[in-house]
């Protein structure tokens, strides 16, 4: 029969996603069930440290994940990382800058000749010019785009609610739906 869950060793290889288990250094050998959160903090610490905020969060998630897993399967007794789910200071959001006109044109000149990948180009531009979100890109269906009218509906169970207010979005260019794949 194996013996207790311990955290660390055998993971000095790792990749540092898959390295959480044993990111307890020096406490290698340590049983799951004798880690508390002040080893937790204390690995949360140094990455943040050494490594910065992203990296301290994801090793953060990647050990709950890893004490989730203990709990469940009886090698733990609690998450010892869940105490500390507000150590870290908070991420702040990066904003980017616009893009400048010369840029637009330059990434839609960049786009044409891009020859990879239809799906990718098609997405990208229906994106563009209907500032529609990915999934709507995505999940857009022929029915659901009236050329004539240059207009595409989103039925009601593909649209994005946000705090109970549906979000419509309605085609503006022509340009993108002049072809059809297979239309000739």
């Amino acid at each position: 029969m194996a013996g207790p869950a311990r955290l660390g060793g055998g993971h000095q290889d790792a990749a540092p996603e898959h390295a959480a288990a044993g990111c307890l250094a020096e406490d290698r050998g340590l049983p799951a069930k004798q880690v508390t959160p002040a080893h937790v903090l204390d690995v949360l610490k140094t990455a943040l440290k050494k490594n910065g905020l992203s990296v301290a969060a994801e090793a953060k998630r990647t050990m709950s994940a890893v004490f989730e897993l203990a709990v469940s399967t009886l090698r733990a007794d609690s998450d010892p990382v869940y105490p500390l789910r507000k150590a870290l200071p908070a991420n702040k959001t990066q904003r980017k800058r616009p893009l400048t006109t010369e840029e637009v044109g330059l990434l839609l000149r960049q786009l044409d000749g891009y020859k990879r990948n239809f799906q990718t180009v098609s997405v990208f531009r229906l994106m563009w010019l209907t500032l529609c979100r990915p999934n709507e890109a995505i999940g857009a269906q022929w029915k659901e785009i009236d050329l004539e009218h240059a207009v595409g509906r989103i039925p009601p169970e593909r649209r994005i609610t946000y705090r109970g207010v549906t979000r419509r979005q309605a085609c503006t260019s022509t340009s993108i739906w002049t072809t059809r794949p297979g239309s000739g």
